[in-house]
């Protein structure tokens, strides 16, 4: 099958929950559809990637709308939407020459 990734980077100071919107309703994180890692990329700062899987194919996605949302016990932030359109691009090649 195929996949996309998207990914929210957070501070945790003090501690988050981390939620994700697909046009405007929850995601139930279930390990199957949809998964979820959090990766530290930064211990001093205690920074954080969100990153989610969604396990299907692009077409059903199309469209769509994702939202990342983080709460702590200051307050909470959304992130910016991001909508999942496809783009064609041609293949890259790489030429090699041998000298005569």
């Amino acid at each position: 099958g195929s996949s996309s990734t998207l990914a929210c980077t957070t501070a945790n100071s003090p501690a988050t929950t981390v939620t994700w919107t697909r046009d405007e309703q929850p995601l139930i994180i279930d390990g199957n559809t949809y998964q979820m890692i959090q990766t530290v990329t930064d211990r001093a700062s205690s920074t954080f990637e969100n990153i989610l899987t969604i396990n299907q194919p692009l077409a059903s996605i199309l469209g769509s709308t994702f939202t990342c949302t983080v709460v702590n016990a200051i307050g909470s932030a959304i992130s910016n939407s991001l909508q999942v359109t496809e783009t064609t691009t041609p293949p890259e090649t790489e030429a090699t020459t041998t000298p005569p």
